[in-house]
């Protein structure tokens, strides 16, 4: 074993000259894969979350408890947790790595999602990503939650099912065909986005029983509404899941005041 450090170290040297470690938001040099210094403090990090929807609250002595909208109405998964929000440089990190075949930086991605989700991976038993349709993967070429589920599943020794929960249907792309028009007020565009995902999840039948009575974490790269994590939620609870937890890289939204 210690032969083959001594040959190792330089082997590693040797890698880092020919492919040096860049940040993955300015590309500038960086000691360890990640984000430089400059780019981490410009980062929108989600510091207090409310205890079910993950939103971040504005004020640290409010971590921990349940915000007033979910305490109207609560969603159907237990906690949700987000690392940062969608804009800035977290917006040009997600769409690096949703279309830009990033996928260098999952294992970095997947460290960020452990830290925010720590309860959640102590409570889940299996590790399960939201689906792409087969013709956006194909177009693709991969899957980007279930490409930071198997990070995670990696980095935590927990078992991933990345093709347990599929999308029945091709639907249309929550963020950009709905958000932005203009024309939807924040009801109504979350209602499109609700009727837009509504039964398009289903779980695979040879892995309903491996599933069922689980605490499952569902991973993906961003939550905009929510309505994707709550049809995705449904779905596994159809079939006994015990509990539903949600992890995701970044979402959409602001502090809440």
């Amino acid at each position: 074993m210690h032969h083959f450090l001594r040959i190792n170290k330089p082997l590693t040297r040797l890698w880092d000259v020919l492919l040096p470690r860049r940040c993955y938001g300015c590309g500038e040099l960086v000691a360890e894969c990640g984000l430089c210094a400059n780019c981490w403090t410009q980062l929108d990090t989600i510091t207090w979350p409310c205890a079910r929807c993950g939103r971040s609250f504005e004020m640290a002595s409010l971590k921990g408890q349940t915000c007033l909208s979910c305490q109207k109405k609560a969603p159907p998964w237990r906690r949700a947790r987000a690392v940062f929000f969608y804009r800035g440089i977290g917006r040009q990190l997600i769409l690096q790595y949703k279309h830009g075949r990033r996928l260098d930086a999952s294992a970095y991605y997947a460290r960020l999602i452990a830290q925010a989700a720590q309860e959640s991976l102590k409570e889940c038993d299996i590790i399960v990503p939201v689906p792409l349709h087969w013709t956006r993967r194909i177009a693709r070429g991969y899957n980007q939650a279930a490409e930071l589920a198997r990070a995670l599943a990696k980095r935590t020794g927990l078992p991933t099912l990345n093709h347990a929960l599929i999308r029945t249907r091709r639907t249309k792309p929550q963020f950009v065909s709905i958000t932005h028009d203009k024309k939807y007020n924040t009801q109504q565009a979350y209602a499109l986005r609700q009727r837009n995902v509504k039964d398009a999840f289903a779980i695979t039948k040879k892995y309903q029983n491996t599933l069922k009575g689980k605490s499952v974490l569902l991973i993906d790269d961003l939550i905009t509404s929510g309505a994707t994590a709550e049809a995705c939620t449904l779905a596994l609870q159809h079939i006994g899941v015990r509990h539903v937890d949600i992890a995701a890289l970044a979402r959409v939204g602001k502090h809440l005041t």
